[in-house]
């Protein structure tokens, strides 16, 4: 038989009949590498001493996936083998363990937002995340927004919420899946069915590359069927081997587990970098140690209170942060555990939820989409506290002017050139501006963009990307020689991976340093210079970005504002850091482009943060104390009123 019995599959594993502290102190090495990773994260961009990092910490959701999917498979796999297999059943546990802690998260940080942000468009915010989390759809959402790994994913509260709506969707479709192969086909061919699916899901992990499928089910399920592989195809050797044995084979899963944290470039997920963790996974569950090194009460407790710690930990630093506290390490630490070991003790313990608390999930998600509509009860607070962002009045994918005088500069570039709008018209100086938001696109073959929908704009508009770039030679064409270029872009959008691949071409050809070669911007950029020789270019670098930047904003906001709190709680609140470590993403691109830039002599490199950084830190207000930025990368008025100047001081040289 070409797939021998499943029944055969329960006598090899003693998984299910007593609880398995190898798998439950797995739990702790996963909840453990998350939690230290994110605080490193928070850390990192908020506090200007920190120097701590865990690249590859995100680990521990993989871990959690491989140790879901065995579970899973056997409880499914049980039941089908005796025959009282009930999907719904299997529904019902599953939202019994799962939604009841959630719920109460949700609601505790719902009432915490209220109370807390000034900035209500941040519990605007919230709520559209609470109807994701709480529907188990917060992957797609996230999806759609800047990646998991960028420094704006620290403001959303709920985006660890991801990997639970994943898993959801998993124990959606699986045991309908494994149902209906036995019911129609036969309990045998659910081996091939899985083995099918993982290889599927693992292929289609090295083809969906892009940040946004870091979130999907298609690419992230062979980890969830590689715990159901280790139940469906046991190997007896291993659980039959001595304890000594197995002891160094959990040895060897842990080692395999942690090789991430050592290897190059693990500051971003991928199906290769993860592999070596998920088979160390795989290793120590198929060991079925009884006496694993994982045991020890520590451990033992911290896997327990694992999925309550993975509620809170992230929602405490994203509101912590906005409060300046993330960096005590002490009140974080003790915030986060006593919240879980509530959750796990009075929330996670029982299991006697029934049709009350389903009302009463569904009227809390009834909440936040009525508070959603209602713009996060906009009414609260005076929205003109927020420094706002100097765009106001200006348009996108078309030229416009802010006078009828003859321009002194025209500006090119996404969102980074825009902010700039009002500067240039509060100062009375004559401009031209031709802005494409969250886009790159200066001829038809190298366009980038943040979004599909960017893309699709511009060919609504204008038919084609060929024909958007024509318009913008246009554009210049209709300028007179003597006006000014300015091409201002976020750069790190749109060239991270090429400046990467730089770095480490760097590592092995130093000359490349001061001499960067891409033959795109060849074709693009390059091609715009020499087409346009007759008028100067003005590169603007990238501003620093970081959440700090917007962390500042927002405490000193609730510091100053709060109508809610005790004056005393608002007096402790401690939002006086005013400087940031300047990020070596920020550095390495703009040196990329400074020195790409050379070989042009109708082009001078602009770098912003020569004025507002120094000596490795980097200032978050004007001269004035006014706020240097609108979020955590655009400027605000102000911002743009203390950056203006600087730049103009190059064309006034010329």
């Amino acid at each position: 038989m070409l797939f021998f019995n499943l029944n055969k599959t329960e006598e090899t594993k003693t998984s299910l009949k007593k609880f398995r502290k190898d798998i439950n102190g797995l739990r702790a090495v996963a909840v453990l590498s998350v939690l230290l990773f994110h605080i490193c994260s928070f850390n990192s961009l908020n506090d200007t001493k920190w120097s701590f990092s865990l690249g590859g910490g995100y680990v521990g959701v993989d871990i959690f996936f491989v140790i879901s999917g065995f579970l899973m498979t056997a409880i499914i796999i049980k039941g089908l083998n005796s025959g009282n297999f009930s999907v719904l059943n299997f529904w019902k546990r599953r939202a019994k363990r799962i939604c009841p802690a959630l719920f109460v998260a949700v609601v505790l940080f719902y009432i915490i937002g209220y109370l807390l942000l000034v900035n209500v468009s941040e519990f605007y915010e919230y709520n559209k995340e609470a109807t994701a989390a709480l529907g188990f759809i917060s992957n797609f959402r996230f999806a759609k927004d800047e990646g998991y790994f960028a420094v704006d994913s620290m403001s959303k509260m709920l985006l660890h919420t991801w990997s639970l709506s994943l898993e959801w969707q998993f124990y959606v479709i699986y045991p309908v899946l494994l149902w209906a192969l036995k019911k129609f086909l036969g309990i045998s061919y659910i081996k091939f069915a899985v083995l099918f699916l993982f290889v599927a899901s693992l292929i289609s992990a090295f083809i969906f590359t892009e940040e946004k499928n870091y979130y999907m089910l298609y690419t992230r399920a062979w980890e969830l069927l590689a715990g159901g592989i280790v139940y469906l195809f046991p190997v007896n050797k291993l659980v039959s081997l001595s304890i000594n044995y197995k002891r160094v084979l959990e040895v060897l899963g842990l080692i395999l587990i942690c090789s991430i944290f050592v290897r190059e470039n693990n500051t971003v997920w991928t199906a290769s970098l993860v592999m070596p963790s998920v088979i160390g996974t795989m290793l120590i569950i198929a060991c079925a140690q009884e006496k694993s090194i994982l045991g020890f009460g520590f451990f033992q407790y911290l896997g327990k209170i694992s999925y309550s710690l993975y509620i809170y930990h992230w929602l405490v630093l994203s509101i912590f942060s906005r409060i300046n506290l993330t960096n005590n390490l002490y009140i974080t630490g003790t915030v986060i555990l006593l919240l879980s070991m509530a959750s796990f003790h009075f929330i996670e313990s029982s299991r006697n939820y029934g049709w009350k608390f389903l009302i009463l999930y569904f009227a809390m998600a009834g909440l936040t989409v009525y508070t959603v509509d209602q713009h996060g009860f906009k009414n609260r607070y005076d929205q003109d506290l927020i420094p706002p962002m100097g765009a106001e009045g200006s348009s996108d994918f078309e030229p416009q002017v802010n006078s009828k005088g003859t321009p002194k500069v025209a500006v090119l570039g996404d969102s980074h050139a825009r902010q700039y709008w009002k500067f240039f018209k509060d100062n009375n100086i004559d401009a031209a501006f031709f802005i494409s938001s969250a886009s790159y696109c200066f001829n038809d073959f190298n366009c980038r963009f943040t979004k599909p929908m960017f893309k699709d704009l511009i060919e609504q508009k204008y038919g084609s990307l060929g024909n958007f770039a024509k318009a913008r030679q246009k554009f210049l064409d209709n300028l007179n020689d003597d006006t000014a270029v300015i091409i201002a872009q976020r750069f790190t959008l749109y060239f991270e991976n090429d400046i990467n691949d730089w770095i480490q071409e760097c590592k092995q050809n130093p000359s490349l340093y001061e001499n960067p070669q891409n033959s795109l911007l060849d074709k693009d950029l390059g091609s715009l210079f020499n087409k346009n020789k007759n008028k100067h270019f003005y590169i603007v670098g990238n501003l620093i970005g970081s959440h700090a930047v917007y962390s500042i904003r927002e405490c000193q906001l609730i510091k100053d504002n709060n109508k809610y709190l005790p004056q005393t709680i608002l007096n402790s609140l401690s939002c006086a850091k005013q400087i940031l470590k300047y990020d070596d993403k920020y550095k390495n691109i703009n040196a990329f482009f400074k020195n790409y830039l050379k070989k042009y002599k109708n082009v001078t490199f602009i770098d912003p943060n020569a004025l507002i950084c120094k000596n490795g830190y980097c200032s978050t207000v004007t001269n004035n104390n006014e706020p240097l930025f609108f979020d955590d990368n655009h400027l605000s008025v102000a911002g743009a009123q203390y950056v203006g100047p600087y730049i103009m001081s190059f064309i006034d040289k010329k």
